[in-house]
């Protein structure tokens, strides 16, 4: 097996975990623009605290975990992950791997 379809199947099984442990959501993932949408699951941090480049902070920020296995490009500014009634809008990026997405949000 090569080492990204490794990767890519320890992912999902991260995944169903934290499912199975209440801790991951079901989400659709919509590019700005667009009028479809991707499922997937993700993990939703509210009230986060965030320490960027220069000491800035910034407080109460949400930010999203998805894996790249099932939303596949990285989210742009703009682009919406719907979990439940609650509509979060891409900001920014934290961070990015070949696995997974993390993004600061904005709660819509």
């Amino acid at each position: 097996m090569a080492e990204s379809d490794f990767l890519r199947a320890l992912d999902d099984s991260i995944v169903d975990a934290f499912a199975h442990a209440g801790m991951g959501d079901s989400a659709t993932l919509r590019r700005a623009g667009a009028t479809t949408t991707t499922a997937c699951r993700v993990l939703v941090d509210g009230d986060s605290r965030f320490l960027g480049e220069l000491s800035t902070a910034r407080s109460n920020v949400h930010v999203i975990t998805a894996f790249r296995a099932e939303i596949g490009n990285v989210p742009q500014r703009g682009d919406e992950f719907t979990v439940g009634a609650a509509v979060y809008r891409v900001e920014s990026l934290l961070e990015e791997d070949a696995s997974r997405v993390v993004a600061i949000v904005e709660l819509c």
